[in-house]
């Protein structure tokens, strides 16, 4: 099992989806923390965007990119909004990450985690 597939268990038994944004965020960063591993959870939107809701993610000014959206010209995009999950490198705010996106049954919810690469 690699790294990524260990951290998306943690993820999974740790991070509580139907508590508050808030409090999903708090655990990501408590998981990002301990593991040094990058992690989001995307809810998918009316229209067909996944939002980041709760991440440890940064953007350029340094701050959390909550609200921002999975970019619809990638490769995880792609794949996500079928329903599939995605492995592979993206770039992300002018950083490549080693990442897994994992979706939920429903296909609201991914799970995001990641390595610098």
């Amino acid at each position: 099992m690699s790294s990524l597939d260990t951290l998306q268990k943690i993820l999974k038994l740790y991070v509580d989806l139907k508590s508050s944004k808030d409090e999903q965020q708090q655990r990501l960063e408590e998981l990002t923390d301990a593991t040094g591993g990058v992690l989001t959870i995307f809810k998918k939107d009316a229209n067909s965007d996944f939002v980041r809701v709760a991440t440890t993610v940064r953007v350029e000014d340094g701050s959390f990119a909550v609200g921002t959206k999975l970019d619809r010209a990638g490769k995880a995009y792609a794949a996500v909004s079928k329903g599939k999950n995605y492995p592979g490198v993206v770039s992300l705010f002018g950083k490549n990450y080693y990442s897994l996106y994992n979706v939920s049954k429903d296909g609201k919810t991914v799970r995001y985690v990641s390595y610098f690469a």
